[in-house]
Formats: structure tokens, sequence, C-alpha cells
């Protein structure tokens, strides 16, 4: 569903927050959940083909291939991608309003104002997600899966069950306690070493900075809004915890509420965490 300003924030707090990890052939990492759709977007976020015009098809395939059998030999056991079903009703607006955005910059990118490493909304071809499904049913020690819905639920159930990290970009997953959470942001892959170099978000950490249970986090991401809950109608409840919370209480318990260059920009998590943190220690 996507957590307001949360991945700004894990990435401006990214020292204490994530945790760099070599993964090789000699020293594998855990298994992995990927989610499928996620990945498309990531593989023809890097490279450009399609929108010049033809050939895609071929170099996306090898791309994938390569990446996939890179991710293999670096990790145990088998790599399940986990694909979206159907979109929910509750959230047959936001669709629609994230895939009119991708047909205007798909129309930017096709005019050649943007180029496709520079607009992440760009639009897919036609075919894409099947196209890569294809390539992933042929290749030995990989699974894939499709959900009813949304395919966040059963990556972060996969990943519960099989003790594995998640792969995706997807803020959800900051929330969710998954044993481990990867962005694709933060994955690079070395062929020439053979080796998978990450930067694995805590959820432990992030729990521990801003002074909550992790029973909380799921109640922090309901209140700072999501796909589901638009933020206009959460204006009142932010407004609130921004006129309640002490700046002087808060600068005592933690440096993650101090006032910096990015305050601004997370005034919002800081006084909606603050009151979580109040109502924690309320009830203790």
């Amino acid at each position: 569903m996507g957590v307001r300003t949360l991945s700004t924030f894990v990435s401006q707090n990214r020292n204490q927050l994530l945790d760099r990890q070599i993964w090789t052939q000699e020293y594998p990492g855990p298994p992995l959940v990927v989610d499928g759709q996620g990945f498309v977007h990531h593989v023809f976020g890097q490279c450009a083909c399609w929108a010049w015009g033809g050939g895609w098809v071929q170099h996306v395939e090898e791309r994938v291939r390569a990446q996939v059998q890179l991710l293999q030999a670096c990790s145990t056991g088998p790599v399940l991608f986990v694909f979206d079903g159907a979109a929910p009703d509750k959230k047959l607006e936001e669709v629609k309003k994230r895939r009119e955005e991708r047909m205007l910059a798909n129309q930017r990118l096709l005019q050649g104002q943007t180029a496709p490493a520079d607009d992440s909304n760009a639009a897919l071809p036609p075919g894409a997600t099947g196209a890569l499904r294809a390539v992933l049913c042929e290749m030995e020690g990989v699974e894939a899966e499709t959900g009813w819905e949304e395919a966040d639920r059963i990556i972060a159930l996969r990943a519960t069950q099989r003790h594995a990290v998640v792969l995706a970009r997807d803020s959800d997953f900051y929330i969710y306690a998954c044993p481990g959470y990867v962005s694709f942001d933060e994955l690079e892959l070395d062929h020439e070493q053979r080796e998978v170099r990450v930067q694995q978000f805590s959820r432990d950490k992030l729990a521990s900075l801003l002074l909550l249970d992790q029973q909380l986090l799921p109640v922090l991401a309901s209140l700072l809004g999501n796909d589901y809950v638009p933020y206009d109608k959460l204006k009142a409840v932010h407004t609130a915890c921004e006129q309640r919370w002490d700046q002087a209480q808060c600068v005592a318990l933690a440096p993650v509420y101090r006032k910096g260059r990015h305050y601004k920009r997370f005034d919002r998590i800081i006084a909606v965490s603050f009151w979580c943190f109040q109502q924690q220690q309320q009830q203790q």
C-alpha cells in the first residue's frame, strides 16, 4: 500500500537502519522472495532499448537470466517470485492515478523530453510482465506465484515461512514482520566478482530509533497514510499530533527527533511516532 514519507525517512537515516552485507557463492545469503512486479520495473529501469525501438525482448531476457542466476548462486534455496493479482476495489482510484501518471511519463519519453533512466514513472512496454514470467518459468530453481490481490501480504507470508529476505521496492516491507528486507535501490549485482552486495533494512533498528515497540509500527504506518487512507482524511490527526509533541522531551529521548536540514520533510512522521510513543508509555 505504500507508507507516506517512510522510504525517504529510512534513506536519510540509512546509517542507523541499514546493514551492509555481501553474499557470495562461498558465503551465500538467505533464501529470497522477490516482488515480481517490482522486479519487472527494476529491470526495465536499467535498460532503455524498448523506448528507442525494437529488440527489447531478447535484451531483457538476457538481463533477467543473468541477474536471477547470480541471485540463485549467492543465496540458499530456490528464488520465489510473487506477482500481483487483481487490484482491490479500495485501491482502484490510486491505481487509476498511477497509470495516468505513467501514461504522461511515457508520452514525455517517446517525445524525447526525458530519458528512460530519468523518469521512474515511465510505463512498461506491452507484454513486459508476461515476457519476464516466461523466462522465469524456463529457469531451474526458480518458483513463481500469483496473488489473489496485491502480492504484499503473500510475499511477507512466504518470506516468514521460508525464513527469507524480501526483495522489493515498497515501504510496506519496512512495517511487515519479515525476516529481512532489501530494496531494489539497495541491491548491487557484481557479475565479474560473482557477488551480491546489499544494504539490508532492520525493522528492530527502526523501532528502536523511534522508541517504539515493534507492535506499534503498523499503527504508525496507518496514521501516516497510505494508498487506502488518503492523506486529506488524516490532516486533523497529523495536526493534533504536531500540536502535542514536545521537542525538548523528544530531543532528550532520541537524536532522531532533533531538527535538522531534512526536519520539515519529516515533521509528520516525527510527531506521529512521538504520539505513539506517548500512548505506549501510558499503557506500561
